[in-house]
């Protein structure tokens, strides 16, 4: 006979699942397209290509996290009413954070970002954001 398995979202369990997606994205996704911009790459072969580097670690994470939680979401025994509905929210979350990260934030930067590439000029008199050597010398 099944049970109904009654799933309350734990709020440490919630900020563990957004904090892992929000770092995947901050660091897999903005960071690095940030990163081919200013190396010069147009936006949308930087998204694309940040995407295609870390598509690897985002899924290996992911699923490494929900191979070892499985047994706990599966589980009947006891102790399984409190493990149980934890590891079925990180399972769906890990399941979900992939989705998020490389499909649906590169979209969302597309959309929303302008940042195109901008030529460092060199420091010196000719640059007036550039700190002069010559005034600081005296």
């Amino acid at each position: 006979m099944t049970q109904a398995l009654p799933l309350p979202v734990n709020g440490s369990t919630a900020v563990l699942c957004s904090g892992l997606s929000y770092r995947f994205g901050q660091h897999l996704a903005v960071d690095q397209v940030n990163l081919h911009i200013e190396q010069g790459m147009d936006r949308v072969s930087a998204i694309l290509h940040t995407c295609r580097v870390q598509m690897r670690p985002v899924m290996m994470t992911c699923t490494v996290a929900c191979v070892g939680l499985v047994p706990a979401a599966l589980s009947t025994g006891i102790g399984s009413q409190v493990q149980r509905p934890l590891a079925l929210v990180v399972v769906g979350g890990m399941l979900l954070a992939p989705v998020l990260v490389l499909f649906v934030l590169p979209s969302m930067i597309l959309l929303a970002s302008r940042r195109q590439f901008a030529p460092h000029m060199p420091a010196g008199p000719g640059n007036p954001a550039a700190p002069d050597t010559a005034q600081g010398a005296q």
